[in-house]
């Protein structure tokens, strides 16, 4: 067994990847070799030790589609993207964050985008947050989530409409239901 990782590479933003081998069974890539494991570990090195996470083979399916993890060494796959959230979670755990869940960060994810002025986002967020920390549930109903948005934001001294309520609404709730 290994407790610290065997390769570790810098992308230049501070942030360190290591992979390490294992004695599972499934592929982990380590310097251009495949080794044999069921899961990939990544570590972070936040400090002067390392700290690591599983993450499920690469092969292995996502719950909600056809589309696999993927190698957490290769850009743009579902397990490189969760790797990277788990090290800015440990290496600069404020860092650009409005939630202290996954669901609020997605909250606040979904309700931002081309068209919605940011101030408009951050008001919707805060309504949407608050009726989640009452009850985590209702934001599941999509009309619930539809009735939230379309209800005028104050945005500084003035009444807002939200824009797209009814397709982030539907957005919303169908991803909050997926987390569960």
């Amino acid at each position: 067994r290994c407790d610290q990782p065997r390769s570790e590479r810098d992308d230049g933003s501070g942030i360190r990847l290591a992979i390490v081998t294992s004695a599972h069974a499934g592929y982990v890539h380590f310097m251009h070799q495949y080794l044999q494991t069921s899961v990939q570990t990544v570590f972070a090195r936040p400090g002067s030790s390392y700290v690591s996470r599983n993450l499920p083979p690469a092969d292995e399916p996502l719950e909600t589609t056809e589309m696999t993890w993927g190698k957490a060494e290769e850009i743009s796959t579902p397990a490189s993207w969760a790797a990277q959230a788990w090290m800015w979670e440990v290496e600069a755990p404020n860092h650009y964050k409005l939630g202290k869940t996954l669901e609020e960060e997605l909250i606040a994810c979904l309700l931002r985008g081309y068209g919605i002025p940011a101030e408009v986002g951050v008001a919707a967020y805060q309504r949407l947050q608050a009726a989640y920390a009452l009850d985590p549930l209702r934001l599941h109903d999509e009309s619930e989530a539809l009735n939230l948005l379309s209800t005028p934001l104050i945005v500084g001294s003035r009444s807002v409409r939200y824009r797209f309520a009814k397709q982030k609404a539907k957005y919303l709730s169908g991803s909050l239901r997926g987390l569960r």
